[in-house]
This record gives structure tokens, C-alpha cells and sequence, in this order.
């Protein structure tokens, strides 16, 4: 029997002063996934139900009907997920938001367009203390020769569809550089990982570059070093030193 799969995500519950975990599981055998909401104060799990109809729909060959992207973000009381419809008759993205205070499932849709009809992978971050989108994915030219594209689109007012707005910028050294993208410092600075297996920041509007000096070393199954990163929430800058107290 196929194993079932998993995304995770930890919340921190303000109204409580507590902390959350939650669960979704996809089952070959159901169709629907299930939510399971960790307390830890009480040390206890139980369900919730997801409400959202894209999500019970089946495939004719029983396969799941929908991707839903892990890590997740953490942001506005909310765990966010990307996910991704993959019935026959369509093909939709959407956001997936639990509000760890009410644990109420809701939609949000993602802008329209996102990367001028090219098929792109898409990254949920936090730009500047808004919701944000890091769309990239590969184009083709007058010549059918590829080229990377990448766009940023920022919620300025949380919730609100139409506030979806695209940071224009050049983003032609990102582009051509990058090999993963991991996140956003607190002052709107890009993490990437660039082909070379280097960990850099950029600044999309001063085009500063920074190289953090860490080597990113393949671990075991080709899995990258950098993948903490996708499970941090904030990027700050600190004086703790790397090897302790020493100066």
C-alpha cells in the first residue's frame, strides 16, 4: 500500500500564548486530505475539516487531484500553502490558509498571470511585512533559445485580491544566477542559492549583492544544505559568531 504523504507547518497561537502544529495527510485511498491541529498545551491532536471544494475532487486514474507545497509560511496569524489543482478539466493554483486562532480553512487566490503564461515554480515568502510570491520558471525567445524569468507579487493588504501588485525591478542578475530561491530578509533583500552552490543575498532595488562566505554542500540523495532555510520564518541580521565567544 503506497505510503501516505505529508505537509507540516508551526504556528504560534497569540490569543493563547500557545504554539500549533498542523497536519494535512493525502491518502491513496481517500480523496479528500485530513487535518489533524497539534496543541501543545493541552498535548493533544485533533481533526479539522477543509472545506474547500477543489481539494475533494478525484482524477480518473485515482491519483491525487491537487499538490500541496511544503514548507509553508507563517504570516498574519495564518499557515499559508500553495496549492495546485491538477484535475483534467483544469489546471488551478491557489493559496491555502489555516488561521491557527479560529482553525478555519480559507481560499485565497493567487494573482492572474503570474509569470506571463509561463509555467513557473512559485515560492510563498514574506516581502517587506507583506504576503509575497516569488514566481520563476523558464521562457523561450525569438529564437527558441531558454532563458530564466522570475517576478515577485506582494499583497499589500492581506486578504484583498485585487491588492496582488508586481514589484518591477531589474532582476536580470537573479535570473541568471540563481539556482534556488529561499526567502526574503526583513529588509526586502532576496536569499538565493545560486548555480554554484553559493548562499548570497541581493537587493532587487540597490542591486547589492552579498556572499554569505558559506559553502552549500550536497548532502546524502543530492538534498541541498540550504534547505533549513525553507523552514525559517524571519532572516535577521545578529552579532552571535559562528564558532562562539571567540573574537
Amino acid at each position: 500500500m503506497p505510503l501516505p504523504r505529508y505537509t507540516l507547518g508551526l504556528a504560534y497561537h497569540s490569543q493563547n500564548n500557545d504554539f500549533k502544529a498542523l497536519r494535512i495527510t493525502r491518502y491513496r485511498t481517500l480523496h479528500s486530505p485530513v487535518a489533524e491541529v497539534y496543541t501543545l498545551s493541552t498535548d493533544s491532536w485533533r481533526r479539522v475539516e477543509i472545506p474547500i471544494e477543489l481539494l475533494n475532487e478525484t482524477r480518473s486514474n485515482g491519483c491525487f487531484s491537487y499538490i500541496i507545497s511544503s514548507p509553508c509560511v507563517f504570516f498574519h496569524g495564518a499557515l499559508h500553502y500553495i496549492v495546485e489543482s491538477i484535475v483534467e478539466t483544469s489546471n488551478v493554483k491557489f493559496i491555502l490558509a489555516f488561521d491557527v486562532n479560529d482553525e478555519i480553512f480559507r481560499e485565497i487566490m493567487l494573482p492572474q498571470n503570474l509569470l506571463n503564461g509561463v509555467d513557473s515554480f512559485d515560492h510563498l515568502t514574506v516581502f517587506k511585512g507583506s504576503l509575497a510570491l516569488f514566481a520563476c520558471g523558464q521562457a523561450l525567445d525569438e529564437w527558441e533559445e531558454k532563458y530564466q524569468i522570475s517576478v515577485i507579487w506582494v499583497m499589500r493588504e492581506y486578504g484583498v485580491v485585487e491588492s496582488w501588485t508586481k514589484i518591477s525591478g531589474p532582476m536580470i542578475w537573479v535570473e541568471r544566477f540563481i539556482g534556488r530561491f529561499c526567502g526574503f530578509t526583513n529588509n526586502g533583500e532576496l536569499l538565493i542559492e545560486t548555480v554554484d552552490d553559493l548562499l548570497m543575498s541581493f537587493d532587487p532595488e540597490s542591486l547589492y549583492k552579498n556572499d554569505f562566505g558559506i559553502p552549500n554542500i550536497l548532502c546524502e540523495y543530492w538534498v541541498s544544505d540550504s534547505t533549513w532555510i525553507d523552514y525559517t520564518s524571519n532572516f535577521v541580521e545578529s552579532l552571535l559568531l559562528l564558532d562562539g565567544t571567540n573574537v
